[in-house]
């Protein structure tokens, strides 16, 4: 007849009995095991801590990147239908009518390149399935 036994061990240490048992085999080695799982706990959790610092800080960046590219779009536009405007104004009728297609024209491809990259990089930033 042949017995056996299984012992399953959820965490970083094993049972108080098998640290005995460890340090009857090499005295000291209970207290390095322990000490070990103390700093590797340390260590996860200076390492989420930065972690969390470092998308905080590039969530401030990626939203003043946002806004500055706005801001110079608007600028950049409104700038183009004003210049636009004052060449109709001063008779180049041609030149006034071509700066203010192309303004509205490159506007609407700005528009429309973002919405298509938008979708892509909603996928990357969602956290894959565990």
């Amino acid at each position: 007849m042949v017995m056996t036994s299984q012992q399953v061990v959820v965490g970083p240490l094993p049972s108080p009995e098998v640290l005995a048992h460890y340090d009857i085999a090499l005295p000291g080695t209970a207290e390095r095991i322990v000490r070990m799982a103390e700093r590797e706990q340390e260590f996860r959790h200076t390492h989420a801590a930065q972690k969390l610092a470092n998308e905080r800080s590039g969530d401030r960046a990626a939203g003043f990147l946002y806004l500055f590219g706005q801001a110079s779009g608007l600028l950049i536009t409104l700038m183009g239908l004003f210049f636009g405007y004052r060449l109709i104004a001063l008779g180049r009728d041609l030149s006034g009518y071509a700066t203010v297609l192309t303004t509205l024209g490159t506007l609407a491809g700005v528009f429309v390149w973002g919405r298509r990259r938008q979708p892509a990089a909603q996928l990357k930033r969602q956290p894959a399935a565990a």
